[in-house]
């Protein structure tokens, strides 16, 4: 870890209440093992994303901690987790639901990005429906560090994702189920 990312990392977590900044600093530290690079976002510095450039050139963030403390303090992890299957754990599920029920996640057009299976599974009466990913992070505001191993397998399922089809431009090209061209 460079001094740079060390210090992106310890000015957020420093914010964080006491309780937080162990688990927060763990997943911090697995999201930089596994390549992401932590920044340090907004005008006071409340927030830190977590990119990784891949072969293609394509960036993706894995990883957004918020410790905005001006107004009402707001501490919050949002992650991806759309590359485990459903049905996520409880604390996940209801974590899609908000998000889906304040309007923010769409259901799923089959764009090239549902191809590759960047969907999230949105729980409902009737089972799960296909909703997109492609470009949400889900906000989290309450993780313990029981959470910690399912968001290390995530990160590491949605990174094996990325570098599968972002750095393979044959398998990029494919139709993720039934492996046709398109």
């Amino acid at each position: 870890m460079t001094e740079k990312q060390k210090y992106a990392i310890d000015t957020i977590i420093s914010k964080l209440p006491s309780d937080m900044q162990y688990t927060y600093r763990d997943i911090s530290e697995y999201a930089v093992f596994l390549g992401y690079k932590p920044a340090l976002k907004g005008a006071q510095q409340q927030y830190v994303i977590f990119n990784k450039s891949f072969l293609n050139k394509t960036n993706r963030t894995i990883l957004k901690i918020v410790a905005d403390t001006k107004r009402d303090p707001v501490y919050a992890m949002e992650i991806r987790f759309f590359a485990n299957s459903p049905p996520y754990p409880l604390k996940f599920q209801q974590a899609i639901k908000a998000y889906d029920k304040a309007g923010w996640m769409a259901d799923c057009s089959n764009c090239e990005h549902c191809k590759q299976a960047q969907v999230y599974y949105v729980p409902s009466n009737d089972g799960f429906r296909k909703a997109a990913g492609c470009i949400s992070l889900i906000h989290m505001r309450t993780l313990s560090e029981d959470d910690v191993p399912y968001i290390k397998e995530t990160f590491k399922n949605v990174d094996d994702f990325y570098m599968e089809f972002l750095t393979d431009p044959e398998r990029r090209n494919k139709d993720y189920y039934s492996g046709k061209s398109e």
